[in-house]
Order: structure tokens, then C-alpha cells, then sequence
């Protein structure tokens, strides 16, 4: 999913796919959770989430900033997204190790 670095830009995810495939969501979703074994949305929040631990080491934006940026509604969805997805904060995971999954291999 492509449009992870395209910021500026909101997308809906059911409504990107569905356009660009020309086939109903539910049939990209079906066919993408037989084949990798978890769902579309959640591949779609993994590929955020390193995105915007890939932004949080650059320390050149705010949380806020970088929840526009990457499609989150507010600094406060994107920080209860990224600690379920991470078991941590993104303030904790700035001062702690920062290991990070290239998003090509998600």
C-alpha cells in the first residue's frame, strides 16, 4: 500500500482499493486474508505504524503532525494504535531501542 508515504493526502483504504482494482473491498479483503493470513486493516495499521516510527526518529515533527500526515484522526488515535500494535507509546519507544520493520518487508 503505497500511499502510507504519500502524505497530505487522506485516504480511505476500502475506497482507494476498490478504485484502483476495480473490485468490491470485500473481495480484495477476502482474497488478501486467505492468502496472508491476517486482515487487510490490520496489514494497513502495521504499515502506519512503522511509517510513523520511521517519522517519530526523525524528530522533526510533532505527534500531532505526523498523525496528519499519516492519515490518523488526532495525536491521541495514532498513541492508542501504536501502543497496541507496539505494547509501547511512541514516547516510550523514542527512548527506548527503536527498532523499526522496513516497510517493504510488512
Amino acid at each position: 500500500i503505497c500511499h502510507i508515504r504519500e502524505e497530505g493526502h487522506n485516504h480511505n483504504l476500502s475506497e482507494c482499493l476498490s478504485r484502483h482494482l476495480n473490485v468490491s473491498y470485500d473481495t480484495v479483503s477476502r482474497v488478501f486474508s486467505q492468502k496472508e493470513g491476517r486482515t487487510l486493516e490490520k496489514y494497513h495499521i502495521a504499515q502506519k505504524v512503522e511509517r510513523v516510527k520511521e517519522l517519530l526518529q526523525h524528530n522533526e515533527y510533532t505527534l500531532s503532525e505526523i498523525a496528519d500526515m499519516v492519515d490518523y484522526s488526532s495525536a491521541a488515535h495514532l498513541s492508542r494504535q501504536f501502543k497496541s500494535v507496539t505494547g509501547m507509546t511512541p514516547t516510550e519507544y523514542l527512548k527506548g531501542p527503536r527498532e523499526r520493520i522496513d516497510l517493504s518487508q510488512i
